[in-house]
């Protein structure tokens, strides 16, 4: 999966890996991995929802485009994506790599990140 901005919301792409090395930004742009379909708006899918792809909490240089990746044995990219709501609320899933187990938080009045079921 490929994130990357545009147009104040993200597109969302699926690719196939095209020589077994893992999906790759170089092998995307030599058309080694090919995307499985055409890329969608992000807030075509989910028109209420803000993608943050960094802590809204902590000032850093902006990341606009975010590669993740799931193997078929389970293991995936290590990244956490920023959710906002309509409403402000505030969600965090955070993938691990090496299992590719997926945690949700959400953000809570004192500042903190709590897990959620």
């Amino acid at each position: 999966m490929l994130l990357t901005a545009a147009d104040g919301t993200f597109l969302i792409g699926t690719y196939v890996d095209g020589n077994g090395d893992g999906v790759r930004t170089r092998d995307i742009a030599d058309g080694i991995d090919a995307p499985v379909d055409v890329p969608v708006r992000l807030s075509s899918l989910f028109p209420h929802v803000t993608l943050l792809l960094n802590d809204p909490a902590v000032t850093s240089t902006f990341d606009s485009s975010a590669l993740m990746s799931f193997s078929p044995l389970g293991t995936a990219s290590s990244r956490t994506l920023y959710l906002r709501g309509a409403d402000r609320s505030q969600f965090a899933v955070r993938v691990l790599g090496a299992t590719g187990r997926t945690r949700v938080l959400r953000l809570v009045a004192n500042g903190a990140w709590v897990e959620i079921l």
